[in-house]
């Protein structure tokens, strides 16, 4: 008797279960079917999520078209999706951890992967099956649109001339070089250190600083030879201090850097405090603020012209818009192939 008793309230609770799951699709109006190798369906509760998370990106309220845009982008994936699984393209659990790895590393910061999860799913409002479902998409979105049109990006033109040209003077702010010291330092870290080896350390640096007093550049380049023999102070390039470098006012503290910029070059500085150590700094470059020349490097040191940084972004550009005409042209195609139902009358704008 208990038996049949457990039974029935058992086949009672499931009954319930599967009421309440058909009452949530009853009531979850279909806005769209989309048919290419299998029907699916854009639910309105799913479509109205998506368009709250983008408001609440944007800080506004989308217009009826964009709406309308959102769900048209929604029936792209789908269709994309659909082709990619026709044509036996996948997105593996290694491609797609790839993509959670390179989207942490893009924080700034180390997080650990409850943390990165928990991030998740406060900020975007997705579960964490949604968000690797939403990734997958994406990846075989971009497969599909290398099956689809395999040369696409290969026969992009070098920009001329004159589209250079254009740029730079459209983009002329960008390309203000800041006022800046190459430097070389003596330096001897104190974080961390007790007050008697900290007294230690300005001691020594006042040594150093009238040995320099003394010999000039030339004592001070001994010393740089010495710091290779005693792990007790270093000594050599620290680089360019660039004013406005928030790294480096970081790094360094804002007096420390103020101080190296009102130095002219071939001054070399007394014993100075940073928020890293003691210093004994020469300027070996001054240079004012100036707009950059299309043959300049984008900084000292680097190899990287204004010329060629400009073209990098030129046939950035250019893959970009031929990526977006591709997109379009397959979703055009796929869209002729599908079948796809729009029903206007339950669409909630």
């Amino acid at each position: 008797m208990k038996n049949i008793t457990r039974r029935i309230v058992l086949t009672a609770a499931f009954l319930m279960l599967l009421l309440a799951s058909l009452s949530a699709q009853l009531l979850d109006k279909t806005l769209a079917t989309v048919r290419l190798t299998e029907t699916e369906v854009v639910y309105e509760r799913e479509l109205i999520e998506q368009i709250s998370l983008l408001e609440a990106q944007l800080g506004r309220t989308l217009s009826a078209d964009q709406k309308r845009d959102v769900l048209d982008s929604r029936i792209d994936i789908l269709l994309f999706s659909q082709a990619a699984r026709r044509a036996n393209l996948q997105a593996s659990d290694l491609e797609i951890q790839n993509v959670i790895q390179q989207q942490k590393a893009s924080l700034g910061v180390q997080v650990s992967d409850a943390q990165y999860r928990q991030l998740i799913e406060q900020q975007t409002g997705l579960s964490w099956d949604d968000y690797l479902s939403q990734i997958e998409d994406r990846i075989l979105q971009e497969k599909y649109i290398q099956f689809a049109r395999p040369n696409l990006g290969q026969n992009i033109p070098q920009p001329t001339e004159a589209e250079i040209i254009a740029v730079y003077e459209e983009n002329a702010q960008n390309f203000l070089s800041p006022a800046m010291s190459g430097v070389s330092h003596i330096f001897i870290p104190t974080r961390g250190l007790s007050s008697e080896d900290l007294l230690a350390a300005r001691t020594r640096m006042d040594a150093f600083a009238r040995r320099v007093r003394n010999g000039g550049s030339s004592e001070f380049d001994t010393l740089v030879r010495e710091s290779l023999d005693d792990t007790a102070f270093t000594g050599g390039e620290l680089g360019y201090v660039i004013s406005g470098d928030q790294s480096a006012i970081q790094q360094l503290g804002q007096s420390f850097v103020q101080q190296v910029l009102a130095m002219a070059e071939g001054d070399i500085s007394g014993v100075m405090e940073s928020s890293a150590g003691l210093h004994i700094v020469r300027i070996n470059d001054r240079r004012r603020p100036r707009l950059l020349e299309l043959s300049d490097p984008l900084l000292p040191g680097q190899s990287v012209t204004v010329r060629q940084n400009i073209i990098s972004f030129i046939r950035s550009n250019k893959q970009q818009q031929a990526l977006i005409e591709a997109v379009e042209e397959i979703s055009a195609d796929l869209r002729d192939e599908a079948d796809i139902r729009i029903f206007d009358n339950n669409l909630p704008w």
